[in-house]
């Protein structure tokens, strides 16, 4: 065999060590690029950065929590605006109050229970 043979023959098997380090990469790229390989990639960075962001706001609590508190106090007023009202509006709209017999009076007045006639009917045709 001759220097050249020799060389040609070193040139193939150069190219096909070649060919098969690009079909190994080939393949390593498309299983990277599979939507599940992507969507299990993007799961894990979703998860560290939950993780950092968590132990920051823990941290932060523990340096500021006046101000940390007054921040929840806010966003659960904000969010819970309507049952808060409801609560209040109830607590203070129909507040009770009590005579020294203990039986209750409400906002609401009874209908009189007087003998003047007159003073029933004004009450019937008002409620």
């Amino acid at each position: 065999m001759s220097g050249r043979e020799r060389d040609i023959l070193q040139a193939r098997e150069r190219a096909m060590a070649a060919r098969a380090r690009l079909a190994d990469t080939m393949s390593e790229v498309q299983d990277r690029l599979h939507p599940r390989a992507l969507l299990n990639e993007a799961w894990q960075e979703v998860r560290e950065r939950g993780q950092e962001f968590a132990e920051e706001a823990v941290n932060i609590a523990r340096t500021k929590p006046m101000a940390v508190s007054a921040i929840v106090a806010a966003a659960i007023a904000l969010f819970a605006r309507e049952p808060i009202y409801q609560a209040l509006a109830s607590l203070f709209g129909r507040r009770r109050e009590t005579t020294d017999g203990g039986t209750e009076l409400t906002s609401q007045a009874a209908p009189p229970s007087s003998a003047e006639g007159e003073t029933a009917r004004q009450y019937e045709e008002i409620a």
